[in-house]
């Protein structure tokens, strides 16, 4: 009985911890509902120095699309397979 009373408890503390974060996470959507995302600032420090960078600045800024993105990305992982392959998979 006191073993069933302990599971209860610890079930309701989860649910509760989990409704909580997911109101939470609610609350912070509909803050953030109908706002743009700001341009990148045109700092040069602030420029990413990184491929991956440079297409994600790109999609974010709509000058390519998800799929031009998502080709790159592709692309750009072959490519570094083929010049640094990892080691063989264990049998």
């Amino acid at each position: 009985m006191i073993a069933f009373a302990v599971l209860l408890a610890a079930g309701l503390i989860v649910a509760w911890a989990t409704w909580a974060d997911a109101r939470h996470v609610h609350h912070d959507l509909r803050e953030r509902r109908g706002r743009r995302i700001s341009p990148p600032p045109d700092n040069p420090k602030a420029r990413p120095q990184s491929l991956e960078g440079v297409l994600t600045q790109q999609l974010l800024s709509a000058e390519i699309t998800r799929g031009q993105y998502q080709q790159a990305m592709t692309a750009a992982a072959l490519r570094e397979a083929v010049r640094h392959p990892g080691p063989p998979p264990l049998p």
